[in-house]
């Protein structure tokens, strides 16, 4: 039963993917605030590593916007409405499609940067916390945001299954 009360209330996770499509537009915003001492007090090797950084970077900025304008993009296909097409279930598809290709992309790249970032001597750095946080968050955001889309895939599938059994049973009784 309270599955079916979390589908139905499908405006919640519209307004709850937004907001995490917000905090995940700010994260990217501050991604290499932790990573700048590399650049200004390192070593060639940190220098290298925080070049590479910025890839990573420009690709989580990337997805976030996109993902942001996307969540956004929701309200004009009336997602936080009780009025279900198949017109959203296909945009809410194709943005499920969006991120997964994204965290596949993201899934493959961590585990690379955060063995080149583990691999620095910390060491001439003085007060540097090495910290692989901003990595981690990076999966938690996009997981999150998979999570959400697919409740909100669900609850739609669900209310179109019941407005055609509707629609049928209205047929047989005419």
């Amino acid at each position: 039963m309270k599955l079916k009360k979390i589908l139905s209330e499908q405006w919640v996770s519209v307004y709850i993917l937004i907001a995490v499509a917000i905090l995940y537009f700010i994260y990217s915003l501050g991604f290499m605030t932790n990573f700048y001492r590399l650049f200004y007090d390192g070593d060639s090797a940190m220098f290298e590593v925080y070049k590479e950084l910025q890839l990573l970077n420009a690709f989580i900025f990337e997805n976030a916007l996109i993902t942001l304008i996307l969540s956004i993009v929701g309200f004009a296909f009336e997602l936080n409405k009780k009025k279900c097409s198949v017109l959203n279930v296909i945009y809410v598809a194709g943005f499920l499609i969006y991120e997964i290709s994204n965290l596949s992309t993201i899934l493959g790249a961590i585990p690379y940067y955060i063995n080149k970032y583990s691999k620095l001597n910390f060491t001439l750095i003085r007060n540097y916390n090495s910290s692989t946080v901003m990595f981690t968050l990076c999966y938690v955001f996009s997981i999150g945001i998979l999570l959400i889309l697919a409740i909100i895939a669900v609850s739609l599938i669900i209310r179109i299954m019941k407005q055609k059994r509707e629609r049928y049973r209205e047929k047989s009784y005419e």
